[in-house]
């Protein structure tokens, strides 16, 4: 609890981890001191540069609604900074058609868009953390992708619709399924509890995407997989 204070405070900070383990030191020792002696970053500022952050990181900022994706920057909307950004040429604005929610993104977005079309997309199916940037807005998942998603975490268990640790599927453009597992150090076993496609998904032995599961035992450092 001291060092929880402490850190709080600014006395002390996080000067590496070791897993789940964060070790402290002062904070002198890990700031340079002409960092710590510079005057403070005006909030206008400071609130400028995390906007333009957060729509880097997400790729579609919702201008409405979202208040997750908008988490600490609900000030920022009020006070029409994107609309600020945007003739400063920071930010534009993007309209997806069928989608009456428009969206912020980077000054460059058309560009992007249009490298990206061209791309080949590889086979790989990827699996997606719980706490990923694409899921911040659990609303544009519904209105871009089609695809409704809970981290049930915190639910109690008789309320979970699909598990306690989910995660989504990724293939190509389209997210195909979502499993949940649990992975037992000591045996070195992922186990994965269940396994639920998506409409037109793909189904748990297909070829990408037990290559998916081997890969992520592989990144765990497990032994062997079992299956529901």
């Amino acid at each position: 609890m001291a060092l929880e204070a402490l850190w709080n405070r600014g006395a002390i900070g996080v000067a590496h981890r070791h897993g789940f383990r964060r070790y402290f030191d002062l904070m002198e020792r890990i700031i340079p001191p002409a960092m710590q002696q510079a005057p403070p970053t005006p909030t206008d500022a400071f609130r400028r540069e995390l906007l333009v952050e957060r729509v880097q990181g997400l790729g579609l900022l919702p201008a409405q609604g979202s208040p997750d994706a908008w988490a600490f920057l609900g000030a920022a909307r009020r006070d029409a900074l994107p609309a600020s950004l945007i003739r400063k040429g920071r930010l534009c604005e993007v309209r997806v058609r069928g989608v009456r929610t428009s969206y912020y993104a980077v000054s460059d977005a058309y560009e992007r868009l249009a490298a990206i079309e061209v791309c080949d997309l590889d086979d790989r199916v990827r699996f997606i953390a719980p706490l990923d940037q694409l899921l911040w807005s659990r609303e544009s998942l519904r209105k871009l992708w089609g695809f409704d998603y809970v981290w049930e975490v915190y639910k109690p268990a008789t309320q979970r619709r699909y598990g306690y640790y989910v995660l989504p599927i990724l293939h190509g453009d389209r997210f195909v399924a979502r499993f949940d597992g649990r992975f037992e150090r000591q045996s070195g076993i992922l186990r994965v509890l269940s396994y639920h496609p998506e409409p037109d998904g793909l189904p748990i032995d297909h070829p990408a995407v037990a290559e998916a599961f081997s890969r992520f035992l592989s990144y765990l450092g497990g032994e062997r997989i079992c299956y529901p």
